[in-house]
């Protein structure tokens, strides 16, 4: 008997997960194969059991389809021991399918919108239900409705947007979706439950009335919004068809009473819902003036302008007139009708002219106010006056003084007077200018000349002159007018001159007045001036020729100029100023000396300069040395030949001392033993500047350089 004691060797396929197949509840799985070996390659088999979620069993491989859950495989290696004895080796693998595919949803409806049904706040909506599907069994659908719950195809849905929402769940937990929206919307206005379209009244004396138009009501199919925003659910504005603001502010409600001045007033209400929807509609209201102004006039007296015209307006004659809503403007007309016009009807303005001066017109007034309601006509009068002054217009002038012993022009007030003149056009607004009448007088004080008289100027009136106009209209009207007249002198004078001398001071100046030089310079006014160039000499003009020309100018008032020249011969007759002092003189070596005018001159001076200074007798010798002092005369002379003098000592000295030299002689001894030496032998070549000079001589017999005797010569 044969005993196989080696059991196989089994391993059982691992546990597996993985999702289905799509759009499948199972999926194929392929790797649940165990793998067996064994000493003995025939002795064993492999079987298997499925349970849970996919049943069934089978030898050797279990792949194959799984369905979506858990199923357990259990396996079983059956080998044989020996003859008629087998063994057996167990497993267990867990294989899970799961299902992540999501239910699918088809046909999922559209958004709805709708608007509500007419008189109700809701409209009934319908829609076909979606499709849904899933790859397994056990699907579950839910349809929810929010924020209204409970809502569904053929329901009655409400104003607003309503979503609704398809849920589909399968077995395993997977979910699908689909939402869409039901909106309802209102778009039915409200209504008006009391509409009037026109209201007049009449107001009081004050020209306003109080106008109650409280009460307007409104209705809405779901809600008016009277919660927010809007009192009532109304609001209200006006426009005012006559001009001006609204009297009563617009506002968020439904009462627009109050206080309406006469006038034309469009009044719209209008109602808001709750979703918006507004409707309008607009009263007409009329408050309307029956009453007529008072009008009073006043009488005027008018005065024309510088055009010749007045233009009176109407609302000049107002005194007072009154109305209950204010005038609004004034008119009038002549009564009877002007002389003058061609039609009387009421205009605004009256226009007069200067035919109407001193006229006086009946004038007939009324008024009229706003909304055009007028009063009985009232009658007064205007009467016409020209009490606006002439326009006096000057000009400035130039005139001339007449040439003769007494010079003098004439000026005139205007052109008819003469000439020259003043006037530059004047005019009036109603005289005519050839009527005006003309009076002129010097300055602004005094009295006029008379009409038509000149004022006369003369020479003490070269230059500018105020003058002043009086011009005159036919009213007696008066206006002056000033200018400057300029007096000119054109005539030139006479210049006449002659020659003079003049002496220089003692500062070495001279001045010459004009008159020095002027020999009967004459003009035709008598208060000329008289200038000279040039007027001042100085020692420098003495030289090299005294004899100058001068100009003289002869100037008058007017500015006219003449000139003349003339010779001024410069003089010089002053002396130089003289100084004397003493000097000493030293001989030179030659034993002369000279005394220059710089030794003696104590500073003499002159008006002009010192030219020369002499003195005499100025050159001494050795002969004057015990003669000294001497007597010596200094002369100082200008550049005009004056001159003078003075005295001074000169005294001559001779401060060089001898020049000795000595001289080497060789002597013979006498027969006595002796030798007579004298001093001029030995100083013989000795010199002086005057010569005059006597010796002695030192005789040194021990040579010690000490003189032992004096020798004279």
């Amino acid at each position: 008997n044969i005993v196989d004691f080696v059991p196989p060797v089994a391993t059982f396929p691992a546990n597996v997960t993985q999702p289905a197949d799509n759009n499948a509840c199972s999926s194929q799985v392929d790797s649940l194969t165990a793998l067996v070996s064994d000493n003995c390659m025939s002795s064993y088999t492999v079987n298997w059991t499925r349970i849970g979620a996919t049943t069934g069993s089978g030898t050797n491989s279990a792949n194959g389809i799984y369905n979506v859950d858990t199923t357990t495989i259990n396996w079983q290696v059956i080998y044989l021991v020996s003859a008629g004895n087998n063994d057996t080796i167990t497993g267990t693998t867990t294989v899970i399918i799961q299902d992540t595919q999501n239910p699918t949803i088809q046909n999922c409806p559209s958004n709805i919108t709708v608007s509500n049904f007419t008189g109700v706040c809701e409209q009934a909506v319908t829609w076909t239900p979606p499709t849904i599907s899933d790859n397994c069994p056990g699907l579950t659908v839910t349809q929810t409705s929010s924020p209204t719950m409970g809502l569904g195809p053929s329901s009655d849905f409400p104003v607003g947007t309503t979503t609704i929402l398809y849920t589909a769940t399968d077995a395993s937990g997977n979910t699908s979706t689909c939402s869409f929206t039901v909106t309802v919307n209102d778009t039915e206005d409200p209504t008006f439950t009391n509409q009037i379209t026109s209201l007049i009244v009449s107001p009081s004396p004050n020209c306003e009335q109080f106008v109650d138009l409280s009460g307007t009501v409104a209705e809405d199919n779901c809600d008016l919004d009277s919660m927010g925003t809007y009192v009532g659910g109304l609001s209200f504005s006006i426009t005012t068809n006559s001009g001006g603001p609204p009297p009563v502010t617009a506002a968020n409600h439904g009462d627009p009473s109050g206080i309406y001045p006469v006038g034309d007033y469009d009044i719209t209400f209008t109602a808001h819902d709750i979703h918006g929807n507004t409707a309008s509609y607009t009263i007409n209201l009329v408050v309307e003036d029956q009453q007529n102004p008072v009008a009073v006039c006043q009488s005027l007296t008018v005065g024309l302008d510088s055009t010749g015209m007045a233009v009176v307006h109407a609302a000049d004659f107002d005194n007072g007139s009154t109305d209950n809503c204010g005038i609004d403007h004034f008119e009038i007309r002549y009564e009877p009708p002007h002389p003058h016009g061609s039609s009387n009807a009421y205009r605004d303005t009256l226009k007069l002219l200067c035919a109407d001066v001193n006229q006086t017109y009946m004038v007939r007034f009324r008024a009229v106010d706003a909304n055009g309601n007028t009063n009985n006509d009232n009658t007064c009068t205007v009467t016409i006056v020209d009490d606006l002054p002439p326009v006096a217009i000057c000009q400035d002038i130039t005139v001339d003084l007449a040439t003769g012993a007494s010079p003098s022009v004439d000026v005139y007030a205007d052109a008819m007077s003469g000439s020259p003149y003043v006037d530059h056009s004047s005019y009036d607004n109603c005289t005519d200018p050839g009527s005006l009448k003309f009076r002129i007088r010097k300055d602004t004080t005094g009295s006029f000349m008379p009409a038509g008289d000149p004022v006369t100027f003369d020479c003490s009136e070269v230059g500018p002159n105020l003058v002043q106009i009086r011009v005159k209209d036919n009213e007696g009207n008066l206006n002056f007018c000033q200018s400057i007249v300029t007096v000119r002198d054109t005539t030139p004078p006479v210049a006449m001159c002659k020659d003079i001398t003049v002496e220089l001071n003692s500062f070495g100046l001279v001045s010459i007045d004009p008159i020095d030089v002027d020999d009967g310079s004459t003009d035709d006014c008598p208060d000329f001036v008289l200038s000279l160039s040039p007027s001042s000499f100085n020692c420098n003009d003495l030289l090299p020729n005294p004899s100058h020309t001068v100009t003289l100018t002869v100037k008058d008032v007017g500015g006219n100029t003449a000139t003349c020249t003339a010779t001024v011969k410069v003089e010089d007759k002053i002396a130089p100023t003289e100084s004397c002092q003493n000097f000493t003189a030293e001989l030179d070596a030659t034993g002369n000396v000279t005394v220059v005018p710089d030794n003696i001159d104590n500073g003499s001076s002159d008006n002009c300069s010192v030219t020369t200074r002499i003195v005499s007798p100025n050159m001494f010798t050795c002969a004057h040395v015990s003669t000294s002092p001497d007597t010596v005369i200094l002369t100082v002379g200008d550049q005009s030949g004056n001159t003078s003098t003075c005295k001074s000592s000169v005294k001559v000295v001779d401060n060089i001392a001898p020049v000795a030299i000595c001289t080497n002689v060789i002597v013979a001894v006498g027969s006595n033993g002796q030798v007579d030496v004298g001093p001029g032998t030995i100083g013989a070549l000795s010199t002086d500047n005057c010569g005059l000079f006597s010796f002695t001589l030192g005789v040194d017999t021990n040579r010690d350089n000490v003189v032992d005797s004096t020798l004279m010569p």
